[in-house]
């Protein structure tokens, strides 16, 4: 419950339990669903015996388990995260490139307000996916200015 960003990819959110908050945890790792994985890890962590305090501080020690959610750089307000590439080979051996660098393979935050302007509008059903699309190519066109 309370779930509040702290800036950057950090959220906290308290543990509870019958309604009674247990402890504050802070996560490193972005997403709604790493949330979810946390609370999971800290219930089976609480039930074996680990004192709440302890569940926080080595929740917050945690920062993910590379490349998914990894922060690339930011270009005109835009964070870049965790490019997918696709790979493949002629059938002389050559390694080519086999998909395109777009909204549809990586994650593109908004660098201040952490709006997704990625693939994520369309699979969640946010709605406004040609407008962040559009965004992005504005965004990076005045950047190349």
């Amino acid at each position: 419950a309370n779930i509040r960003s702290e800036g950057g990819l950090c959220r906290s959110f308290d543990l509870m339990r019958h309604g009674e908050a247990l402890c504050r945890l802070t996560i490193h790792v972005p997403g709604e669903h790493n949330i979810l994985n946390a609370v999971a890890a800290a219930a089976m962590a609480w039930l074996l015996g680990t004192a709440p305090e302890q569940i926080a501080r080595h929740l917050a020690q945690f920062t993910g388990a590379g490349r998914r959610f990894e922060v690339l750089g930011k270009v005109g307000g835009v964070t870049i995260v965790d490019v997918k590439l696709e790979f493949g080979r002629t059938s002389d051996g050559t390694i080519v490139l086999a998909d395109e660098i777009s909204p549809d393979t990586c994650r593109l935050w908004d660098s201040k307000t952490h709006e997704k302007l990625d693939k994520d509008r369309f699979r969640r059903d946010m709605g406004g996916v040609e407008d962040a699309y559009s965004e992005i190519m504005r965004r990076l066109l005045r950047h190349d200015a």
